[in-house]
């Protein structure tokens, strides 16, 4: 165990490494030059948004890259571009980001003031920013890749009878799922060019959404019991109204008097409502389920990573397993 912990640190301190490269990679962009101090915003932009978080996604590249490739084809040169691929999947989280955090009106992201918060950004300029975050992204694929195309799919609900374990889970299969684990196992195993068939590659995909569910999962009830030191951020789910695992469950655990109550203070921004629905989840001892959860998604997807047919596949999958489980930021 503590090796897989020690080779995980190791790799996360040659990703983080590798972005200063990929910045400059990214101001190498000959129109950069023809703009008057574009350059030097642009290095803020990037270095703004895409430093202090965890790097999970980019990172998920590199280490399905680097278990499924041929040993003798893993280079210094082969983990680099590797390595920049997931930096090109960061500034995809990113630009996403800078998006989320002017709906969501949040103030904090990694720890840091939300870039549209910023004296001289403001919610105009952030959007024009984020769209510089993406074109940049397409710059580097096409760079480095030849790679043009991406697509992804997000829905939020906000009508409470559509507050269902299924509409939860459809939304995070098309928010998550799909753009946390499955692609970035996919691109991994297309950068080694790891041969499976289709058989293996429904079970990828069937586990990959199934870590996806425990991620969402996770990350829903730390928005609302995380700890702000560790997560960087303020949680604004229950202000925002979402369809989150926490006000799923809420709604079919709580009878007609707190029912009442989350009527009354889900959705809504006053202080004093945020701190009543939390007590409200307490009440429905939501705490406790969500472990019991927690705990039987480890089973269940522990239990299918042993039909993978090879032990690479098996120890990949294992390793996001590890990495997510019992998560606190």
């Amino acid at each position: 165990m503590s090796t897989q912990h020690e080779i995980g640190t190791k790799e996360r301190n040659l990703f983080l490494e590798a972005l200063p490269s990929v910045i400059d990679s990214a101001l190498a962009n000959p129109k950069v030059a023809e703009i008057p101090g574009l350059k030097e915003w642009t290095k803020k932009l990037l270095t703004h948004n895409m430093t202090g978080g965890k790097g999970a996604r980019g990172l998920t590249i590199v280490m399905a890259y680097q278990m499924l490739e041929q040993p003798e084809k893993l280079t210094e040169e082969s983990m680099h571009l590797a390595r920049t691929l997931g930096w090109c999947y960061e500034m995809l989280q990113s630009f996403m980001c800078v998006f989320d955090d002017i709906m969501d009106g949040s103030e904090k992201r990694r720890g840091k003031p939300c870039w549209y918060l910023l004296p001289d950004v403001g919610p105009a300029c952030a959007i024009n920013d984020s769209l510089m975050l993406y074109n940049f992204m397409f710059y580097l694929l096409k760079k480095n890749f030849g790679v043009r195309n991406y697509k992804t799919a997000e829905h939020k609900a906000n009508d409470y009878s559509l507050f269902t374990v299924e509409r939860h889970e459809t939304i995070i299969k098309y928010k998550t799922a799909y753009y946390t684990y499955d692609l970035p196992t996919k691109l991994g195993l297309l950068l080694a060019d790891y041969k499976v068939d289709v058989q293996t590659k429904k079970l990828m995909q069937d586990v990959s959404l199934e870590i996806g569910l425990l991620f969402q999962t996770q990350d829903d009830y730390i928005d609302s019991f995380g700890d702000e030191t560790l997560t960087g951020k303020v949680g604004t789910d229950i202000q925002e109204g979402k369809c989150s695992w926490l006000a799923v469950n809420a709604l079919q655990r709580c009878n007609a008097s707190q029912r009442v109550v989350f009527n009354a203070c889900y959705g809504s921004k006053e202080p004093a409502h945020l701190e009543r629905c939390k007590q409200l989840y307490c009440d429905l001892k939501l705490p406790e389920l969500y472990k019991e959860v927690e705990s039987r998604y480890y089973d269940d997807i522990l239990e299918r990573i042993q039909g993978f047919p090879t032990d690479e596949l098996k120890r990949l999958y294992h390793r996001l397993l590890e990495i997510t489980y019992q998560r606190k930021k």
